[in-house]
């Protein structure tokens, strides 16, 4: 481009901003690559200010993430954040949200790309800084503090003392949706952010049966459609997986039954079910998933199939084939011996029971 000019980036910027929002990742890259090499033109000739550059980047990285590129996407915003630490305090356009920002994405992309302890490391940072900021704009920090929180929430760390626990970020993300709630009482998605905290928090050794129930109350605010059915079915799955720790399964099906009774049908009759399907799709390991199968043989029967198909549409497609396969093996060979041969051949099972 011969003689570029500010009002080109920003024609660049806009159009990738829209192919994000339109859910075209990879043309949006494309897109933003040609404006990051653009904006780096019209910094080095001192048309714009750097910071320029580093919001360019991080536009960059964030659709390279969108796009499935999470390695390639931390490699671009690692240079975003070297080039933060270069600006900061030595360019007056360079303000503290340009750093928290490039903090607050850096450590949602390590995160999703597996690398936790770095993540954490970043989330430390970035969350000290926001606590700075958070009164200045309640609504817009403490929503930058959520996103950041349940994209560490559940990273797997290496370290022997991670810069955050587990449980620390954890409970945080629940004050922060507390808050957010607090502040919009009104919304459901704030009241479902904090519904799917409590479940996370209550996964933990300091969860309890009172954090699930509260999320269960939450979501009967909204129980109605497949996602309103199945976000209180994965709700009640964890109630009733803690209650049954503590030898009170029949608390645990009085308050199935109970809130069947919000629901429109097919999910007022097919919520039992959902509930097991729940339990099925999120237990911890094989064997777990194999209990549930082979103690409820009511998610065998083809009355069933609506639920499961209900839940496992909302899960990846890979996900939801392997559940698939396992469920049509357990209805010909029983669950032990399915979960058997996909242990000993895993591609073989899924092309014999796909």
């Amino acid at each position: 481009m011969v003689n570029p000019i500010p009002e080109d980036l920003d024609a660049l910027l806009d159009r990738g901003n829209t192919l994000l929002a339109e859910g075209a990742a990879e043309a949006a890259v494309a897109v933003f690559d040609e404006a990051v090499a653009l904006c780096r033109v019209l910094v080095e000739e001192t048309i714009l200010p750097g910071v320029a550059l580093v919001r360019a980047i991080g536009r960059h990285a964030m659709a390279l993430s969108a796009s499935g590129e999470s390695a390639e996407a931390v490699k671009v915003a690692r240079e975003g954040s070297e080039l933060t630490g270069q600006l900061y305090g030595r360019e007056s356009d360079f303000t503290t949200v340009d750093m928290v920002l490039v903090e607050v994405n850096f450590a949602r992309l390590l995160a999703a790309d597996g690398q936790g302890d770095e993540a954490l490391r970043y989330a430390y940072y970035a969350l000290q800084n926001l606590n700075d900021l958070t009164p200045t704009d309640p609504a817009r920090y403490l929503a930058w503090r959520a996103a950041l929180l349940r994209d560490v929430a559940e990273v797997s760390p290496e370290a022997d003392e991670p810069d955050l626990a587990e449980v620390d970020v954890r409970r945080d993300l629940v004050e922060t949706c507390r808050a957010l709630l607090d502040l919009h009482p009104e919304d459901a998605d704030a009241r479902g952010e904090l519904a799917d905290a409590l479940l996370l928090l209550a996964r933990t050794a300091d969860g309890d049966v009172a954090q699930a129930r509260e999320a269960v109350t939450l979501r009967l605010a909204d129980p109605h459609g497949t996602d309103g059915a199945n976000a209180l079915a994965r709700a009640l799955a964890l109630l009733a997986e803690l209650l049954g720790d503590e030898g009170r399964d029949d608390e645990a099906d009085e308050l199935i039954t109970e809130a069947a009774t919000h629901l429109d049908e097919p999910w007022r009759s097919g919520l039992p079910v959902l509930v097991l399907v729940w339990q099925w799709v999120s237990a911890p390991t094989f064997r777990a998933e194999q209990d549930v199968v082979e103690y409820h043989d009511v998610l065998l029967e083809p009355a069933s199939d609506g639920m499961v198909d209900a839940a496992l549409e909302e899960l990846a497609q890979s996900e939801a084939n392997r559940l698939r396969a396992l469920r049509a093996a357990s209805r010909e060979v029983g669950a032990a011996e399915a979960y058997a041969r996909r242990a000993a051949d895993p591609l073989g099972f899924l092309v014999t029971f796909a």
